[in-house]
């Protein structure tokens, strides 16, 4: 009986193996919120990235005067590379296909949301042009290994007023 006693004196003291088995339960607790941040981060840069490039083309078309037809081709791809003339995707697998280019003609009157005056001078129509993008987000891996698969899409819009200064 004292001998039984004093292995498990000896079982409750002992702290080898302590360690592995710490590493054991915590390991894939750091390891998931680590690939989680990975996976984050990514979605966050492309995103970003999108949202820099709808922006750029938006402002590239407000300087110019309002003709779709000239300048819609350029402006897709500074979109989509930040070159006119085309170049590397800012994010891997986005197209020019991708972006749609609209304008919105507003009524430039008096009486208007400015006061009695017009809110702009000079023509009675001020158009606004509309830059978005939709985008099939490629996963890391981790939201696949969640169940999520790939079908998050990551969308972008801006809008601009058309100044045609240029």
């Amino acid at each position: 009986m004292q001998s039984g006693e004093r292995h498990w004196r000896e079982f409750g003291s002992d702290r080898c193996g302590a360690a592995l088995l710490e590493l054991t339960v915590v390991l894939p607790v750091v390891m998931a919120i680590g690939f989680g941040a990975i996976e984050f981060g990514n979605l966050i840069y492309k995103d970003h990235l999108l949202w820099n490039g709808v922006r750029d083309g938006a402002r590239y078309l407000a300087g110019l005067p309002y003709d779709p037809s000239a300048n819609n081709t350029k402006a897709q791809n500074i979109v989509v590379t930040g070159d006119p003339s085309g170049g590397t995707a800012r994010v891997a697998g986005w197209t020019t296909d991708q972006v749609t280019v609209t304008y919105l003609p507003v009524p430039n009157v008096a009486n208007g949301p400015c006061g009695t005056e017009k809110c702009y001078r000079g023509a009675d129509t001020i158009w606004i042009v509309t830059v978005s993008t939709s985008y099939p987000y490629q996963s890391v891996g981790f939201m696949e290994f969640l169940g999520f698969g790939s079908t998050t899409t990551l969308t972008s819009s801006h809008q601009e007023r058309i100044i045609g200064n240029r």
